[in-house]
């Protein structure tokens, strides 16, 4: 590794730590050799549910934003525009028919 990329490295060591001991963030490893998605369906399924969102409403919210991050054709700008209003703001979602609908 260049001495570049241990400075590199070493940065990125220093903030690992601080967000997992200071703002409690949980870290998932280094991602650099393997597949990398901006979404990682097991931890978005986890988060919905221990806030107490049905299996059927995360995987159709969890869907929306894959629709969005993905959307190669509109600008970077307004694609990050929106996902950020969909994780601010929620994911409106119809459910089953007859029921209201929700906001995840």
């Amino acid at each position: 590794m260049s001495k570049v990329g241990q400075i590199e490295r070493e940065t990125q060591n220093r903030l690992v730590k601080l967000l997992q001991e200071k703002l409690g963030y949980n870290y998932l490893g280094n991602w650099e050799k393997q597949y990398n998605s901006n979404l990682v369906e097991s931890e978005y399924f986890a988060f919905q549910s221990s806030q107490g969102a049905s299996k059927d409403l995360a995987i159709k919210s969890f869907r929306e934003l894959e629709k969005i991050a993905s959307n190669g054709s509109v600008k970077l700008y307004q694609s990050n525009k929106d996902f950020y209003e969909k994780l601010r703001y929620g994911v409106k979602i119809a459910p089953e028919l007859g029921q209201q609908n929700v906001t995840v």
